[in-house]
Order: C-alpha cells, then sequence, then structure tokens
C-alpha cells in the first residue's frame, strides 16, 4: 500500500494514510502539518532536525516558520510515497524530542 501509489490516491488509499499519521492532513499529492512549540528557540531547533532530514535523505520538506509554529509541507511530483510517510513519523519523533527537552530543562 505505501509503495509509490497510484497518480490517484483511491479512498481507501487515503483512510490509511489517516490512520498511519492521525495528526497529519492527507491530501493526493502531499501531507501537512502545523507544529507549535514553547519558544522560538524550540521552532529553530525543530527546523534543524528537519534540515538534517533533508540532507541525510535527499528528501526536502516545505517549512514555514512563524514565531513559535512551523507548518510543514511533504510534497510528491505525483503521489506520496513510503519516504514521505517514513519522513512525517522522524518529523513527529523530532518535534516531540525538542518538547520534550523543553520540559526536562
Amino acid at each position: 500500500m505505501l509503495g509509490r501509489l497510484s497518480k490517484s490516491l483511491s479512498t481507501a488509499q487515503l483512510q490509511s494514510l489517516n490512520t498511519l499519521l492521525p495528526s497529519w492532513s492527507v491530501h493526493q499529492e502531499s501531507l501537512s502539518k502545523t507544529y507549535r512549540f514553547n519558544s522560538n528557540k524550540d521552532a529553530w531547533d525543530f527546523l534543524e532536525l528537519a534540515q538534517k532530514l533533508s540532507r541525510a535523505h535527499r528528501f526536502k520538506p516545505v517549512c514555514m516558520y512563524n514565531e513559535n509554529h512551523v507548518e510543514v509541507r511533504l510534497e510528491g511530483a505525483e503521489n506520496i510515497t513510503r519516504a514521505h510517510v517514513s519522513a512525517a513519523g522522524f518529523l513527529d519523533k523530532a518535534a516531540k524530542s525538542v518538547k520534550e527537552e523543553t520540559y526536562e530543562h
């Protein structure tokens, strides 16, 4: 199901992605999510981790920063791939890590 998906995602495929990534907005050709952080520093720390993802996997998330909010879009040329789902999971873990680090101090 999560290999290269067909150009037009079926209703079942979209529902499956919504189940795998409940906090993400699933669209035919992209995944999107807005992360909210307690501070600008936390948002910047998250952006740094997103940049590492980009470098390591040659996968470029579109990140829009506004104060302590970061909107992330993972776009595909034609459709969502396994790499998009993996990147979404990594970004969720990165955001959680940044937030937990803040609470420990």
